[in-house]
């Protein structure tokens, strides 16, 4: 028996739209999500149009208050991923480094462990 969260895995997305996996449905799926997305936005900036004073670092203007809880949720977005994006790239590089003694470690472990 699925349930709602086997909907969510790629096997189970494949058995229930195995025509859609193959070739361009993926981009036709991810444009139809983004324009839902996007419509969304634009809703709530229209909602929350009044004006509201921004005073940051000594820098001061009036923005439509769904665009200044836009910009803020967009830095908080950029304030996690530059960090997890440098440390991503910090784990590459000392793996490219260490690449070689690690496959040669596995293999003698892989070999200890046959014998």
């Amino acid at each position: 028996m699925s349930t709602f969260w086997d909907f969510l895995t790629l096997a189970a997305f494949n058995s229930f739209f195995p025509t859609m996996v193959q070739g361009r449905g993926w981009i036709s799926i991810a444009l139809v999500v983004f324009a839902v997305v996007l419509l969304l936005l634009m809703i709530f900036i229209l909602q929350n149009g009044q004006r509201s004073d921004v005073h940051f670092l000594g820098a001061h203007g009036h923005l439509p208050m769904g665009v200044a809880l836009l910009l803020s949720a967009i830095f908080g977005v950029l304030l996690v991923a530059v960090p997890t994006v440098v440390r991503v790239l910090q784990l590459r590089l000392m793996a490219s480094r260490h690449g070689g003694r690690i496959g040669a470690a596995q293999a003698a472990a892989r070999k200890r462990a046959g014998s």
